[in-house]
């Protein structure tokens, strides 16, 4: 399976509920591939993870985040790889060479990012349904999957 590698471009905003604890975080996508998905994550659980190529401890959460969106892609959870700058196609020939399964995006001049305060890679950012952010950690470890559980819980029960 190729991953699938998008730029980010234009805003779509996710609609907050009527108490939101933060504001949402909106997800910045142009599709690469037109065939490919519809909006990345609109109404989803979202795990963004800011990464980048030359990181080393970025490379060492691929598989951890390839597990996870398949773990959890029943149960509506999106997993969304933003690769802080580079250009396209050498990211889509990492992407490809690494075996990444889930949707790369690319925020070529960190202002993506940067909008969401992740200064570093790695930077794993759990969004609800809302795009409210949720959990914050620089990898994908157990605070983060109990958060996640609980939210993917929270999403299917109500």
């Amino acid at each position: 399976m190729k991953p699938m590698v998008w730029p980010l471009m234009t805003l779509v905003a996710c609609t907050p509920p009527s108490h939101p604890t933060k504001p949402p975080v909106e997800l910045a996508v142009e599709r690469v591939d037109p065939s490919a998905l519809g909006v990345v994550g609109a109404g989803r659980v979202i795990v963004l993870d800011f990464w980048a190529a030359w990181c080393a401890p970025c490379i060492e959460e691929l598989p951890k985040l390839n597990r996870l969106s398949e773990v959890y892609a029943s149960e509506g959870v999106v997993v969304v790889g933003v690769h802080v700058g580079g250009e396209r196609s050498e990211v889509e020939r990492f992407a490809k060479d690494a075996g990444i399964r889930y949707t790369v995006m690319i925020d070529e001049d960190f202002s993506y990012s940067q909008s969401l305060g992740a200064e570093r890679v790695p930077t794993v950012v759990l969004l609800d349904t809302y795009g409210r952010e949720v959990a914050r950690s620089a990898r994908v470890d157990g605070s983060l999957l109990e958060q996640l559980e609980a939210l993917v819980h929270r999403t299917t029960e109500g």
